[in-house]
């Protein structure tokens, strides 16, 4: 019996997808640092991963992690919101961007009122999109069952439907992994591909 992949889990299959040697990738929010990780273990060459995360506990949780894997030379750890994503990659990396990742919602075991806001998700988005090199993938797992994950997945899925579809393709995966679930806690895959330069 196969098991369902989780989105999470289909997000990095997607990214791995896109990235390339000597391509740099950002986790725009490191929770736990798997998916930070994750990215360290796919950057080859000069490729290098930006890491996220506006709570303490998440990003030693992260360099942790990198560490048991001999992966912190990989990798740049930021204690600030993802919405400063364009301000903190250094210059020489910018044109270099393939992936950008997003968790949304809660660190897992902290606490859960600390949550992604959608004015700064959307800030982050729009940073992104402008950093993605052409050819380019971010991908957003948004959980909608927690308080205000439903509406911050409107708002991202709101604004993913004004994107020029000149530049970019979106495409949205859900999982019937709990289909006792109301329709509205059931989380997102949102991937976007950037096709051509602004």
């Amino acid at each position: 019996m196969n098991k369902q992949l989780s989105l999470v889990k289909i997000a990095q299959l997607s990214i791995a997808e896109v990235l390339c040697d000597n391509e740099s990738a950002i986790d725009a929010t490191a929770g736990n640092g798997y998916d930070t990780l994750f990215l360290a273990n796919h950057v080859s060459g000069d490729g290098h991963v930006f890491a996220f995360d506006v709570q303490q506990e998440a990003l030693d949780s992260t360099h942790s992690l990198l560490g048991k894997h001999n992966r912190l030379q990989k990798v740049s750890l930021f204690k600030c919101g993802h919405e400063l994503i364009q301000e903190m990659v250094p210059g020489n990396k910018k044109t270099k961007i393939t992936t950008v990742m997003y968790n949304l919602g809660y660190f897992p075991g902290s606490d859960k009122s600390i949550i992604t806001q959608p004015d700064s998700t959307l800030l982050s988005l729009q940073s992104a999109i402008n950093l993605l090199a052409k050819g380019g993938r971010i991908t957003v797992v948004a959980y909608t069952g927690h308080p205000g994950g439903y509406e911050e997945t409107e708002i991202i899925t709101n604004w993913c439907r004004e994107l020029p579809k000149k530049h970019f393709s979106v495409n949205t995966i859900t999982t019937d992994k709990h289909p006792r679930n109301r329709i509205d806690s059931t989380p997102k895959l949102i991937i976007i591909d950037k096709l051509e330069m602004l």
